[in-house]
């Protein structure tokens, strides 16, 4: 289930054209091995800000992005 969800988000922000496909890859299956989250793997890997994360799902969804 939890990869399911990881490459939603991979595919969403690949279309958003914050990510790129190889790297988002490269980053699940290493999410996957050390069993983490893969947004917690993308912060790490410092390939995607947490601001960027925001507005890009933010944008997929067609909400304001909220920042607190």
């Amino acid at each position: 289930m939890k990869d399911k969800f990881a490459q939603r988000i991979k595919k969403m922000l690949v279309k958003q054209q914050v990510l790129d496909e190889a790297k988002g890859e490269e980053i699940l299956l290493k999410s996957i091995k050390e069993e983490t989250l893969y947004v917690d793997a993308l912060f790490e890997s410092e390939v995607l800000s947490e601001s960027d994360y925001i507005s890009a799902t933010a944008l997929e969804s067609g909400y304001p992005p909220v920042d607190v």
